[in-house]
């Protein structure tokens, strides 16, 4: 087993004694952590390692002919299937034939329950990041885990602030990384939509790309998280067509946010509607 090469010779030795399972690791000598066991100086320096580039390293190891963007995208697969296979359910993907290899786009999804992001993340078609609140990015692991990924963070605190990041959030997507971003906000426990908050779709004006429509249809009846309960089943996740929005102004959000509603409630009716027993 190969390990990335390090300042201290026995860098190998230490990261085999971490652990049975064979680790990619980056050791460090520090003398403040001679003390602590060595599982719990592996976990801490992957923890520290996170922001400056743990992900890269794994990335880097297990995919080297990959981008930095399209290993993580793999690790997300990984994760978010791992999460539904664990649960019990499956996902079933259709995607819009209109939808071609070329980004990047925003993805704007409807949001119903919390296993809507791993179960998004294993089915996306191309490599993306979130958009995420700002205050995500003070949470530890967390926060350090969506920076190292193709994220953008939106600072919501303060007006100017708001304004600044969408602007280098537009800037980050137009130099070629998709986002999905979840418009109501909040989740809707069921399966209509909630109200749209403006910001997803100025972030989307602002960077000039296509907005494509992922409706995820009963995620909501497999999970339910009052009672923590999950149904296992098959999880229908559909990708529209995208919107090409080139040339489009702020004055345009009010148009653009009824498409893409007017996209996911047909959809979402078209399910429903399968799903009633009919009457004879």
């Amino acid at each position: 087993m190969h390990f990335p090469t390090s300042a201290d010779p026995e860098a190998p030795e230490k990261a085999r004694s971490c652990s049975r399972i064979p680790i990619p690791y980056h050791y460090v000598g520090t003398t403040d952590f001679d003390n602590f066991p060595p599982r719990t100086l592996l976990l801490g320096r992957c923890v520290d390692r996170l922001h400056d580039g743990f992900f890269w390293d794994w990335n880097g190891y297990y995919f080297p002919n990959y981008t930095k963007s399209q290993g993580v995208h793999v690790l997300v697969k990984v994760w978010g299937y791992g999460i539904c296979w664990g649960m019990g359910i499956r996902i079933r993907r259709t995607v819009h034939p209109e939808l071609g290899a070329k980004g990047p786009y925003v993805f704007a999804l409807n949001h119903q329950v919390a296993l809507d992001i791993p179960a998004a993340g294993a089915v996306m078609p191309f490599p993306f990041g979130w958009v995420a609140k700002a205050e995500l990015a003070k949470i530890p692991f967390l926060g350090q885990s969506i920076a190292a990924s193709p994220s953008v963070f939106i600072d919501r605190s303060h007006p100017k602030r708001s304004i600044e990041s969408i602007r280098i959030a537009g800037e980050k997507i137009r130099d070629g990384v998709s986002v999905a971003i979840f418009p109501e906000g909040s989740r809707s426990h069921s399966g209509s939509l909630s109200e749209f908050k403006r910001g997803a779709f100025l972030l989307a004006i602002e960077a000039q790309v296509p907005v494509v429509p992922v409706v995820i249809l009963n995620a909501h009846e497999l999970y339910n998280e009052k009672t923590r309960l999950v149904r296992p089943g098959v999880l229908m996740i559909r990708f529209g067509a995208p919107i090409d929005i080139s040339g489009w102004t702020r004055k345009d959000i009010p148009k653009l946010m009824e498409l893409v509603e007017s996209a996911m409630t047909s959809e979402l009716d078209e399910w429903n509607r399968s799903q009633t027993p009919s009457v004879a």
